[in-house]
């Protein structure tokens, strides 16, 4: 099998290798330091280099690179800064929930945000609906089966919930 990198592999690491060398590398040490937020400017570049929606099918905005491009591109990214890598590594996480489960008007309304860095979304997990409500957490869509979504947007942050509901059997 061979695992080389194809022409289009090499352009895009390479370009994205200049970007970080040149631009996050220099800051990483100070931030990390000083406990400073990655700089959304540097969150929404990742675009540029197929990072926010690389997977994801173009008719929901993303590249549909395959699994191994991302993968060597998200390792340059982890390689340099691991926070923006989580950052941009939990935002597709989120991402694809909304293109593979998410209504059309969620999706019309969050993806084009989340995936052009204007937005950064996290993803977590839970299995008890009750500490969900009680933390704060109480809209959820019904989507299939046991699984349900909830989608909760505030100003300055994003989250889309998964949240698995088990049924009392008696």
């Amino acid at each position: 099998m061979d695992f080389s990198l194809d022409s289009t592999q090499i352009e895009l690491r390479d370009s994205l290798r200049r970007y970080l060398a040149a631009e996050v590398a220099p800051i990483v040490n100070r931030y990390e330091a000083e406990a400073r937020v990655v700089p959304q400017d540097m969150v929404r570049a990742m675009r540029d280099f197929g990072l926010l929606g690389g997977m994801l099918q173009e008719k929901d905005g993303g590249y549909g690179l395959p699994m191994t491009t991302y993968g060597m591109l998200i390792a340059e990214l982890a390689r340099v800064w691991p926070s923006l890598r989580s950052i941009v590594s939990t935002s597709n996480l989120a991402a694809s929930v909304l293109s593979e489960g998410g209504s059309p008007y969620l999706k019309e309304k969050y993806l084009p945000r989340v995936l052009s860095g204007d937005a950064i979304a996290s993803f977590a997990l839970t299995h008890n609906v009750e500490e969900a409500i009680q933390a704060g957490r109480s809209t959820f869509d019904l989507l299939r089966g046991d699984e349900a979504y909830k989608y909760r947007f505030g100003a300055q942050d994003e989250r889309v919930m998964r949240v698995r509901i088990e049924r009392n059997v008696q």
